[in-house]
């Protein structure tokens, strides 16, 4: 009995997975459980105009990044649903001192022509944030959860350059 109950379930799986669309991106759930006590985990809800293929990453005061969009890859967040990314940042990642500043940026490649900062994210309205996002660092935020909210990106939308 059991043995045919893992055969139906093996097809059916098959037959699913079978279903998906070509390029499409699998929406994964978001980290649950504990954050461990050693990172602190950013939650990000972004705008609906976000695509699935897009790739956000962070740009900020990291020790050996310090603020190289082209140089974020190993800060990329990862898709939970259409609106929603998440990234779990090691505290050893972070300033030693002082506070960790930050941007979320959007489809930014080590080869990008540009500055990496085409697809930088803005307020509602279009404008530059007042001040950098910031994550104090190290001791106080370990083993915690951040939420923020991307309200839209450059050159995306509504926004223009």
């Amino acid at each position: 009995m059991l043995k045919r109950f893992l055969m139906v379930f093996a097809v059916a799986s098959v037959a699913v997975v079978g279903c998906k669309k070509e390029n499409e991106v699998a929406p994964v759930t978001t980290p649950t459980g504990a954050v461990a006590a050693d990172k602190v985990r950013l939650i990000v809800t972004v705008p609906t105009s976000t695509k699935d293929t897009d790739k956000l990453t962070l740009a900020g005061s990291f020790p050996n990044e310090s603020w190289d969009p082209k140089k974020s890859a190993k800060y990329e967040l990862k898709r939970n649903t259409a609106t929603e990314y998440t990234i779990d940042l090691a505290i050893s990642d972070l300033p030693k001192s002082g506070d960790l500043e930050y941007k979320v940026v959007k489809n930014v490649t080590a080869t990008d022509n540009s500055d990496g900062w085409k697809f930088v994210e803005k307020t509602i309205d279009c404008k530059e944030l007042a001040t950098n996002r910031t994550v104090t660092t190290p001791a106080t935020q370990g083993g915690k959860s951040i939420k923020i909210t991307v309200d839209a990106f450059r050159n995306t939308g509504t926004c223009g350059d």
